[in-house]
């Protein structure tokens, strides 16, 4: 939208990942550096880790670009697969072969897969599994790919496996009972955020990608706030940067100040606050119709059993079970079991048109509400405490004295 303005032929700051705008800073290249040893060391596990949007992708990208010709590799990108999914689809990538269906034969991907990694071992190949999001590997899971790493041969590994993931990775890695998994690591490296004068750089290399010729439309106070608000993040630093190169282009400003930047963050953090406040409401909504369903599902449940009032209570975790009659509000001219809540809401059951009081059971199970109180104010309270008072007095009046005890 905004390319042609600024004398662009793509936009520069896409978030989709695009090979040819890939920026490998100082550490992106140091990060490249310790999977490279890490696989030639042939050890079990390679490890990368970083922030949501630092890069870990790029760095993973140019990896792949990197490996030599003798390597397989099976790469996993969903982390919520069981392990036999796991193992399917590593043999799937591998090209491990199925027997064929008709034969009835049991298909073992344990056995297929280490004889597969026997057979690329002799022909003198290397076998890599990749698993991207590895945060979110179950325990199970882990521990299935740590067993992967045990087929070895006299003097290698059959198979090595690189983890990508988020900072979670490494609080799961440090727990005791994965003390075997992080023994077999070999190489790790954590990807920093970007330093101010790489932001600059990475900035201006993805506009010269796109076709900028002529000086930065960010000046310098601008490109300094740009670090500030996204502290280094690529993915940060694309998005804040892809909309005020539109609101720019929107006011016919070919120079990109530092007020132009902060009030476009201004509106991206108002915009984020206010998905993240309706994105609560929809969850408490959610949150509390569950609620309410399983109260009126209980209550119900003790109506048609007949429980006592207090295992009703019980049933229901302490709330209690009305009655509405039709002539107070019921919906259908029959008595409607409700739940009252902590709050005061209600839900109401129709019972198909038989009233639960009319039967002995219902009848037990059934607690009234109590009157509402009249909305009269402190005087009027006063006058009926006196009322009450002097009716007292009159009935001690009337009554015999009591004799007295000799």
């Amino acid at each position: 939208m905004y390319a042609s303005f600024f004398g662009l032929h793509d936009e520069p700051f896409s978030v989709a990942p695009d090979p040819r705008f890939m920026y490998l800073s100082d550490a992106h290249r140091d990060a490249l550096r310790h999977l490279e040893q890490g696989l030639a060391g042939g050890g079990g596990f390679v490890l990368l880790t970083g922030e949501i949007g630092a890069g870990k992708t790029t760095v993973w990208r140019a990896f792949l670009e990197r490996l030599p010709p003798d390597v397989d590799i099976a790469t996993v990108v969903n982390p919520r697969l069981k392990v036999d999914a796991l193992l399917a689809r590593v043999c799937e990538d591998l090209g491990v072969p199925r027997p064929d269906a008709a034969s009835g034969a049991v298909f073992d991907p344990i056995d297929a897969l280490h004889g597969h990694l026997l057979l690329s071992h002799a022909q003198g190949r290397r076998t890599l599994i990749a698993v991207d999001e590895a945060q979110a590997l179950s325990d199970e899971v882990l521990e299935q790919l740590r067993l992967l790493t045990n087929l070895v041969t006299s003097d290698r590994k059959l198979v090595q496996v690189l983890l990508i993931g988020q900072p979670e990775l490494l609080d799961t890695l440090a727990r005791p009972e994965m003390e075997p998994l992080a023994q077999r690591i070999v190489a790790r490296y954590h990807l920093p955020a970007l330093p101010e004068d790489e932001t600059r750089r990475y900035i201006a290399h993805r506009l010269a990608v796109a076709g900028a010729g002529g000086p930065l439309p960010f000046d310098d106070e601008a490109l300094a706030l740009v670090h500030r608000l996204c502290r280094g993040v690529p993915r940060r630093i694309n998005v804040l940067c892809d909309r005020t190169l539109l609101a720019a282009f929107e006011a016919r400003r070919a120079r990109i100040d530092a007020a132009l930047d902060a009030g476009q963050c201004r509106r991206g953090l108002r915009a984020r606050d206010l998905r993240r406040q309706r994105g609560q409401q929809r969850g408490l909504a959610r949150l509390g119709v569950a609620r309410l369903q399983r109260v009126v599902e209980l209550a119900h449940r003790a109506v048609s059993v007949g429980l006592g009032p207090a295992r009703a209570a019980r049933a229901g975790r302490g709330r209690s079970v009305v009655v509405f009659p039709a002539a107070q509000g019921g919906a259908h001219g029959v008595d409607e079991t409700a739940h009252v809540g902590r709050a005061g809401q209600a839900v109401a059951l129709p019972l198909g048109g038989q009233s639960p009081a009319a039967s002995p059971a219902g009848r037990r199970c059934i607690r009234r509400p109590r009157p509402a109180r009249s909305p009269a104010g402190p005087a009027a309270r006063s006058a009926g405490r006196a009322r009450r008072a002097a009716s007292g007095r009159a009935a001690d009046a009337s009554a015999p004295p009591a004799p007295r005890r000799p």
